[in-house]
């Protein structure tokens, strides 16, 4: 009886990114997470996959829309990553003051999740 090997879980990163154009060190790093490169003349396919990107800047000649539509990765706005990191850190702040309210100004942000409509009251 023979039993299949598992395949090894594949670490998943989140590429965070000032801004991803042609020759930049975004280029280079993460268009080779995400396509794989050639090592002595041999093609490897990398061992994590991009989860999601994040570009503070996009310029004319921007490739992250690009190669995320191409591999199928989600771009998220700054006010969605702002918000759920706020979320969380309010979170654990209460959780370890034991449970006490915290005020949360700064989580004022306005998001609405591309593909929703807005419910109606």
């Amino acid at each position: 009886m023979t039993f299949p090997i598992p395949k090894p879980r594949v670490p998943r990163i989140a590429a965070i990114l000032t801004e991803y154009r042609p020759l930049s060190h975004a280029d280079v790093l993460i268009t080779k997470l995400l396509e794989g490169y050639d090592l002595f003349y041999t093609r490897l396919e990398p061992g994590i996959s991009v989860a999601s990107i994040y570009t503070d800047q996009v310029p004319a000649n921007d490739l992250s829309r690009e190669m995320a539509s191409r591999h199928g990765v989600p771009i998220y706005p700054v006010e969605r990553t702002l918000l759920v990191t706020g979320i969380l850190d309010a979170v654990m702040t209460s959780r370890f003051q034991r449970g006490r309210h915290l005020e949360t100004p700064h989580l004022n942000v306005t998001y609405a999740p591309p593909g929703l409509r807005p419910v109606v009251q």
